[in-house]
């Protein structure tokens, strides 16, 4: 599904995918790779929540996530949530509009940001139900905000979610934001 919601530009620089994943490896040692591993373990923690019948599934900063389409046969029973910058779901709706004629039903759109935004505000005015088991997806989000808005996210989790719910991010330490390269490829990720 990739393919639809990239722009022509980045469709060029892909092809061939080996030159492409040759020039990144060689400017972002691993990042190829950590990227496929960290969308495998994500999607694999979502097929076993799904087996554990969650009944939500949150996608916090869902940006180009395709998980409600490619897993839409198991999500039957699923409410999902994309929350995501108005500009950038905008634009994804679009794409999603294009590949499938329509937007599908089973996904509730809500716009926030949320360095400005909570969620308590934007979540639970668009059918979002404290008292369901709910699956958070975080995936390349958290790294991006500052400290108080993964905060609020956390709280929000925290307090919003029955016991049996989860959330699952990916987060950077402390001591790279601050400028600490010392880990494999720090200073090439920065660039």
């Amino acid at each position: 599904l990739a393919r639809y919601f990239i722009g022509l530009r980045w469709k060029l620089l892909l092809r061939p995918l080996w030159v492409f994943r040759g020039v990144l490896q060689h400017r972002v040692p691993g990042i190829y790779n950590y990227h496929i591993a960290r969308t495998k373990h994500f999607d694999s923690i979502l097929l076993k929540m799904l087996k554990e019948e969650i009944q939500q599934l949150v996608l916090l900063g869902a940006g180009n996530d395709t998980r409600p389409y490619r897993f839409r046969d198991l999500m039957k029973e699923v409410e999902v949530f994309e929350l995501d910058f108005p500009g950038t779901q905008t634009r994804k709706k679009k794409n999603l509009i294009k590949l499938f004629g329509h937007l599908p039903d089973h996904v509730s759109y809500v716009p926030i940001d949320f360095g400005s935004e909570s969620m308590e505000d934007v979540l639970l005015k668009n059918r979002y139900r404290r008292d369901l088991k709910t699956l958070f997806l975080w995936e390349g989000v958290s790294y991006y905000l500052s400290e108080e808005s993964v905060g609020d996210v956390l709280r929000f989790v925290a307090k919003n979610a029955p016991q049996g719910s989860s959330i699952l991010f990916d987060y950077s330490l402390r001591s790279f934001v601050e400028g600490d390269f010392r880990t494999y490829a720090a200073k090439e990720f920065t660039r």
